[in-house]
């Protein structure tokens, strides 16, 4: 009787093991997309302009695929001022929600030829 009682409890366990299993998610779902950029003007810095580090840019790419909410971390006026401008400048495709976007932006110099 005792055995009995010790196999229906290892059953037991192992059909509720098993039973979990089944619940786990059959395939993973697909990363959403990153929404398509149809055109942009190109980006234009000041000569002299210096950034110094990274700058966060933040905006929101509207269901009609302009831009808006465009915000620009810490930096000097003339960068900010041009890659508002620039962000401005996108268009997309068409979104089915206003999509929230963010990037580091960094301006490399360097001398022709080096």
């Amino acid at each position: 009787m005792r055995t009995y009682r010790f196999v229906s409890a290892g059953l037991l366990l192992v059909a509720v093991t098993l039973g979990g299993c089944q619940l786990a998610p059959t395939r993973i779902p697909e990363p959403p997309r990153q929404p398509e950029v149809l055109s942009s003007e190109p980006l234009r810095i000041e000569r002299g302009c210096e950034v110094d580090g990274a700058v966060l840019v933040e905006y929101t790419v509207l269901q009609d695929g302009r831009t808006g909410n465009i915000e620009v971390s810490s930096g000097p006026e003339c960068a900010r001022e041009a890659l508002v401008a620039w962000i401005a400048s996108h268009r997309y495709a068409p979104q089915p929600a206003d999509t929230p976007m963010r990037f580091e932006w960094i301006l490399v110099t360097a001398r022709r030829g080096s």
